[in-house]
């Protein structure tokens, strides 16, 4: 009696062990904001967790039926949970939940299942230690392979199902590549399975068994790359042609011989030049893939609308649209690997590791990294704990831009304040103590006296406000949703889809209170064009816009929109126009935004066909206004800006001497954002033709206009990092 007790018992715990684990991990993640519904989140911590303990069902000395319920009640946790848990927070997909939970738990729970019984057959005694050994040989070794050899930071698992990578954008959605891989976990699951009783079967049927598996599993293994389950240099080798004589530059076969010599002489540029920056005695090898577009780059990569560098395999991956302003900061990345942690060429503070990066990036025109840290602390929008942004969880918690725009000011007080040899010496492990004789704290009290010497005028203030003050993706209702709907809506949009395009940004709106500037911009843009190509009133999409304009914290650049669109399509008064786009330029977004007001406030002003800022135009019929505006007018004003505009086109085309004979003939340009850009300009293409002497006086002309602007520090940083550019090249 006493040994019948005590089996009940036992198979009593065994039963509830699946089910208990699974409704400890479901609470407890609704406590955890981005896991608390059913999700890509949610569903990758139950897929590394519930399987292990599903599987070990298969071991246990529970009836069939018993492990049925136990496996079938963990399983069912999960989602119940987060489906109650809908009554606290809100989970705006949770059909697509239950697709990643059942591609993910469900689909790894069989496998393990099947893994744990084909153990069993093949030693009682061993069974539990091989399967714990192989569950987390399966979860760990084939992600951690991928990740340090191949291009990818996605990955594919038998047991978890997909990891999107550590670095992933917010558009996370269920992909047919994903199904198609689950596919080869079913026919793995029903081969081990079948195996797992195979003294059942004589020797010729697992023979045949065997060769009827393996034509069904070979193409999947085979064909990996094609179907998207991973990714290697040889398949962007194929994908991306070389542009270097080394072959270790690789851009689009598609794309023009100019923007293919101008991304290799900028590539030798800055090498060269990071080169001296850095104190480097010697460059390393460097792998540059150069996609055409960001959904080529996500294909392969995983990344979407995040460039990244693996230092270790000194290699970058990047798109042609953020070469320019993003190239530097993953180069510094790729460079500094050789004072990182052996191996793996990464710092164990991600503070240093992003902050060295942003420190000797690409300067804007904007701000500089220690003016934007010292009104984000005046402003009240930085972290606390200031020293929490130098490990991994504080860095990543917090707002992004934060994060890196704090770490940068502090990575490069550091490097101007020590120099760049005691940065190197702390950079892998973040040993304050032993290379400065200080600790963390008071390196940072250090910066922050530093930060309370910089000036913060109002225009910096407004600038913060924009670009900082915002909920971070923990903080926000149903992030990839929402993007997904962005990102369909937007390709929809380009692809003149509009009546696709309204719906997707639509329920953009509906998921967020008509509060998401992009949904806004983009369901106005997508009526808009659908009116005027189908030639139907104007009044009412507008009216919609100006309502929808109002509800938002931001509302200045979906207001830069309207304006622009009032003004291409003759709907608005100069005088409302102007209005909006003053009240946009009040509000310091940028000097990308300054300029282009600054370009459409001079087209107002002499009268030149709006037409030319329509998106429906080509380039061609761009330059026959531009043409025709040129042949009609007399007036020297009207003739000095169409005459940049002009110069600005040839630019663009590769025209450089064309471009400087204009350019350098212009009577100085009333408006200071027109004027410093064709400073800039010229001095660029000067240095790009090899005319140092007149470069020298370019030099000077456009640091003189950059003193016109609160914000002439950045500028001035622009225009010495493009000329240090052509320098090192010249050395």
């Amino acid at each position: 009696m006493a040994s019948r007790f005590k089996l009940a018992i036992v198979r009593s715990a065994a039963w509830l062990v699946a089910p208990l684990v699974s409704l400890a991990l479901s609470l407890a993640l609704t406590q955890v904001p981005l896991f608390n519904a059913l999700g890509y989140e949610s569903s990758l911590a139950f897929g590394i967790v519930l399987p292990f303990f599903v599987g070990g069902l298969a071991k246990s000395e529970l009836p069939k039926a018993a492990k049925f319920s136990s496996a079938f009640f963990a399983l069912l946790a999960p989602p119940v949970v987060m489906l109650v848990n809908m009554l606290f927070a809100r989970n705006c997909s949770y059909l697509e939940g239950l697709g990643f939970y059942a591609l993910s738990a469900v689909a790894g729970s069989a496998f393990a299942y099947a893994l744990m019984r084909f153990l069993k057959s093949l030693s009682e005694t061993f069974a539990r230690a091989l399967y714990a050994s192989l569950y987390a040989g399966i979860l760990i070794l084939p992600t951690l392979y991928r990740f340090c050899f191949s291009p990818q930071i996605f990955f594919f698992n038998h047991i978890f199902g997909f990891f999107s990578g550590a670095i992933y954008d917010d558009a996370i959605e269920l992909e047919w590549r994903y199904a198609l891989f689950r596919i080869e976990t079913l026919l793995l699951t029903a081969f081990l399975l079948l195996y797992s009783f195979r003294e059942k079967f004589s020797r010729r049927d697992l023979v045949v068994l065997t060769i009827c598996f393996g034509p069904l599993l070979l193409p999947f293994e085979l064909g990996s790359d094609e179907f998207g389950f991973t990714s290697s240099r040889a398949t962007l080798a194929k994908r991306l042609a070389p542009i270097d004589d080394d072959g270790l530059w690789r851009m689009s076969v598609q794309s023009d011989s100019l923007s293919r010599a101008r991304t290799r002489q900028r590539l030798e540029q800055e090498l060269r030049d990071l080169q001296r920056a850095l104190a480097l005695d010697a460059l390393p090898k460097i792998s540059i893939f150069i996609y055409p577009n960001a959904e080529e780059k996500r294909r392969y990569t995983g990344a979407e609308n995040v460039e990244f560098a693996k230092p270790w395999r000194g290699e970058i991956h990047i798109t042609e649209q953020s070469f320019g302003s993003t190239i530097r900061h993953e180069l510094v990345h790729a460079l500094m690997a050789r004072y990182g942690v052996w191996g793996l060429g990464l710092s164990r503070s991600v503070g240093l590791l992003e902050g060295v990066a942003v420190a000797f990036e690409t300067p804007d025109f904007d701000w500089t990294t220690s003016e934007l840290a010292a009104a984000l602390l005046k402003n009240d929008l930085a972290p606390k704990n200031l020293e929490s942004l130098l490990g991994a969880f504080g860095f990543w918690t917090s707002l992004g831009a934060t994060s890196y725009a704090l770490m940068g000011s502090f990575a490069r007080y550091l490097v101007e304040s020590y120099g760049i040899e005691k940065f190197k010496a702390v950079y892998a492990d973040a040993d304050f103590m032993r290379v400065y004789g200080k600790s963390a704290s008071g390196l940072i009290a250090e910066w922050k006296e530093f930060l309370a010497t910089q000036d913060v005028p109002p225009a910096l203030d407004s600038a913060v406000a924009y670009r900082f003050k915002r909920k971070t993706i923990f903080q926000t209702e149903c992030p990839h949703r929402v993007a997904v709907e962005l990102k369909r809506g937007s390709k929809a949009l380009a692809e003149k889809r509009y009546d696709e395009a309204q719906r997707r940004f639509q329920r953009a709106l509906s998921l967020t209170e008509g509060k998401n500037p992009r949904a806004v911009q983009g369901h106005f843009s997508a009526r808009l064009l659908k009116a005027v190509l189908d030639s139907l009133p104007l009044a009412a999409i507008f009216r919609e816009a100006d309502s929808l304009a109002r509800r938002l914290d931001k509302p200045e650049p979906t207001l830069f929109s309207l304006a622009n669109a009032m003004l291409w399509t003759g709907y608005g008064s100069p005088s409302e126009i102007d209005s909006l786009f003053k009240r946009v330029q009040r509000a310091a977004l940028s000097f990308n935004y300054d300029y282009a007001i600054a370009l459409r406030l001079e087209a107002l002003a002499i009268g030149l066909n709006p037409r030319c800022f329509s998106p429906l135009l080509s380039p061609a019929e761009r330059d026959s206004i531009l043409n025709a505006a040129l042949a009609e007018t007399r007036d020297s004003t009207a003739r000095a800006f169409l005459n940049f505009l002009k110069a600005e086109r040839l630019l663009a085309k590769g025209d450089d001497d064309g471009a400087i004979r204009l350019l350098q003939t212009l009577p100085p340009l009333r408006r200071d954002e027109l004027e410093f850009q064709r400073r800039f300009d010229s001095l660029e293409a000067l240095l790009r033709l090899g005319r140092t002497s007149d470069a020298l006086k370019a030099i000077a002309d456009a640091k003189a206009c950059a003193s016109r602007f609160v914000a002439k520090r950045a500028k001035e940083e622009a225009i010495d990092a493009l000329v240090a550019r052509f320098d090192a090249q010249r050395q």
